[in-house]
Formats: C-alpha cells, sequence, structure tokens
C-alpha cells in the first residue's frame, strides 16, 4: 500500500517519442530528426544551379538557413513517414495508396504545379483532381554519375482538364517510392528553367530547428510542481516521503 502519494485527476499527457510530421503551410516539420523541410513546388520550375546559388547566398533560401536534403535524409524522411525502413531503390510495397497521396500533397505535388503552370496545351490538358495526387518529385544534394541524385513519391493519378467533374481517368500508375539517378547535369544545372523540364521537379531543401517544449508538457510539469509544494506546505515537511507498507 502507498501512503502519502500524490493523486492526480483530469491530467493525461503523453511524452513519448513517436513519429510526427507538423504542417507548417509551405514547410513540413519532421519532429523525429528536428529538420524542416520546405514543400517542393516552392523550386519548381529551377535548376539545380540557381538553387544551390540562392541557398549559398546571404539572401532568400540562404537567409533562411535552407540547404539541400541529402540522400540519407531523404531516406529517413520517407522511413519516418511510412513507419518502415528504406534504404534507397524502388519500391511498390512501403506504403498504401492513402500513405503516399498525403505525403504527396503534404510535401509538394511537383506534377499537379507542372500542369497548372505549363503553357503547352499538349501538358495543360491533364490534371490532378484535389482527391488525387501526382507525385512529388525532386533534386538532392548528393551527384550521381554526371547529374544530381533524384528523390520520387509517385502516385500519378493523372485525369483530363476537360473532362465532366474530372472523373474520367487517363492514367494511374502503381504508388513508387524512387531514388532516381537518370537526371543529369543538362537538365539540373544548365538547362533553362522556363519551359523546361524541369518545371515537372523541384528540390529537396531543409533546416534544422529546435523543437520547444509542448504546451501540454508546460503546463503538466507547472501542475506537478504547484501539487508538490503545496503538499509539502500542508503537511510542513520539507520534502515528501512515500511510505510502502
Amino acid at each position: 500500500m502507498l501512503k502519502n502519494t500524490l493523486v492526480l485527476v483530469g491530467l493525461t499527457l503523453s511524452l513519448s517519442v513517436k513519429a510526427a510530421f507538423i504542417d507548417l503551410g509551405n514547410i513540413t516539420l519532421d519532429t523525429n530528426t528536428s529538420l524542416e523541410w520546405l514543400d517542393v513546388t516552392e523550386t519548381a520550375g529551377r535548376s539545380y544551379n540557381d538553387v544551390f546559388t540562392e541557398i549559398n547566398s546571404t539572401s532568400g533560401l540562404g537567409k533562411q538557413g535552407w540547404r539541400y536534403a541529402t540522400t540519407s535524409e531523404f531516406h529517413t524522411l520517407v522511413s519516418n513517414w511510412f513507419r518502415r525502413n528504406y534504404s534507397g531503390g524502388r519500391s511498390y510495397t512501403i506504403g498504401t495508396d492513402e500513405e503516399i497521396e498525403s505525403f504527396i500533397k503534404l510535401f509538394g505535388d511537383t506534377q499537379d504545379w507542372y500542369y497548372d503552370n505549363s503553357t503547352d496545351p499538349n501538358v495543360y490538358q491533364f490534371d490532378i483532381p484535389s482527391y488525387a495526387a501526382g507525385r512529388t518529385r525532386g533534386i538532392l544534394g548528393d551527384t550521381f554519375g554526371f547529374g544530381q541524385q533524384m528523390g520520387l513519391v509517385s502516385d500519378m493519378e493523372i485525369y483530363y482538364r476537360a473532362a465532366p467533374h474530372r472523373n474520367t481517368l487517363h492514367f494511374d500508375s502503381n504508388d513508387s517510392i524512387d531514388d532516381e539517378g537518370s537526371i543529369g547535369k543538362y537538365w539540373t544545372t544548365t538547362y533553362p528553367s522556363s519551359n523546361s523540364a524541369t518545371n515537372a521537379f523541384g528540390s529537396y531543401l531543409v533546416r534544422t530547428t529546435e523543437i520547444p517544449l509542448p504546451p501540454s508538457a508546460v503546463l503538466f510539469t507547472s501542475a506537478i510542481a504547484g501539487l508538490i509544494l503545496k503538499k509539502r506546505r500542508s503537511l510542513g515537511l520539507s520534502s515528501i516521503k512515500t511510505v510502502v507498507e
């Protein structure tokens, strides 16, 4: 039997560390790694060199502290999101359709951005409806052969833009996660960003942030301290002892 114990009623708090992603608008925080990820569509249509120059400057993305994510960080992001170990390559079974779509919508649907911003009628005729997903495709900081490594999470549910209710499916590929190394420097570094294939992808940029103590944790800690102080005063003790019989 325990005596002189404090009973806390109505205070429930879980401080266990678990996978958690926080949507901050065009930024997503992975609390597992304390990394913030910029929406990939924020850099869509820009070459690797263009983005690299800005993140190494004292203005814009550089001033904000962004840098290119490594391939390893992309692997970790995918592993944390799908709660499965991902070490690279292509996989069609790592996540469910819902998990794939949610990832794309949160981190930026570059395929939808490509369709919406294209002036080519042969491209613009296609669309990714709000209830579907295209793909998140971005440049990573590591090189691969003569080009840059790419990271891809794909669903590719494409519809005809002019179809009634956008329910005429044109193409629906298998869900996939892939490290693409086939995008050479011709596309990622030197090719003009306007009216080019670079409109179909962006860049994975990250920055480290400090994760503050959640308000619930502060409330819990304050409540504990207050109850202990009150108990000590009522008992006239300098400390509280728990007696076990």
